[in-house]
């Protein structure tokens, strides 16, 4: 993207676990996020090229659900700093207008901040399913 953003990044100052839509397999957690956009901190690193489609919990409800589903495809995959987890950028690629609306109404509430604060989970420590 030649090193412009096109949309400002937000940061995720709340716990939004993504996972596989179809399997339900947890993927990881948010980081940030755009309307174009996020970054996962994932326990493994994913493969990049490649199209993923995926459900994003919410913490709070937004527009009458508690989810997020869309498609994107991975760009980028690096091990994160000290963890043994991986930071992976995605690019958005498919996405309805109801969920796109759902996004940018996150984006613009309390869950989300201009500068990244938020202290990163360990993901190995999840105990799954989260309930």
């Amino acid at each position: 993207m030649d090193g412009k953003r096109k949309f400002k990044r937000r940061y995720a100052n709340s716990f939004f676990g993504v996972y596989l839509k179809d399997t339900d397999e947890f993927v990881g957690c948010l980081v940030d996020m755009t309307v174009a956009g996020l970054m996962l901190e994932t326990m493994s690193a994913m493969e990049t090229d490649t199209l993923f489609e995926f459900r994003m919990d919410l913490p709070v409800e937004v527009e009458g659900s508690k989810d997020i589903t869309f498609r994107a495809k991975s760009i980028w995959c690096k091990p994160a700093k000290d963890r043994g987890q991986y930071a992976t950028g995605f690019e958005i690629q498919d996405v309805s207008e109801p969920e796109l609306k759902k996004i940018m109404l996150l984006l613009d509430g309390p869950l989300f901040d201009d500068v990244d604060g938020m202290v990163r989970v360990n993901l190995s420590k999840i105990q799954l399913p989260l309930t």
